[in-house]
């Protein structure tokens, strides 16, 4: 059986490729920033926070374990809900922090 890895797979885009592979009989292995996410038969959750190198390290030993991925989808990324003001230019420290 085929094997995804997609990360940010807890909700949104991330949440809607992974049941699209899963719809297609693979197996997901997908990231969330707390470790949990919905069920499925099929999919198995890991604790990746993006912006935290301990949790990155301790991800790529957990996922280094697993079985080969057929795919990646590295879908994660953040929506800073604290700095939307619409009509509002975003600030370079706001854009950065998303971008990393």
């Amino acid at each position: 059986m085929k094997t995804a890895l997609i990360t940010g797979a807890s909700r949104g885009i991330g949440k809607a490729t992974a049941e699209k592979f899963l719809a297609e009989g693979w197996r997901v292995k997908g990231t969330s920033t707390d470790g949990s996410g919905w069920k499925h038969e099929r999919i198995e959750w890991t604790s990746l926070d993006l912006t935290d190198q301990k949790s990155i390290e301790q991800a790529a030993l957990e996922l280094a374990t697993y079985s080969p991925f057929d795919v990646l989808i590295n879908n994660a990324g953040i929506y800073d809900e604290d700095n939307d003001r619409e009509g509002q230019p975003v600030s370079i420290a706001v854009l950065r922090r998303t971008l990393e």
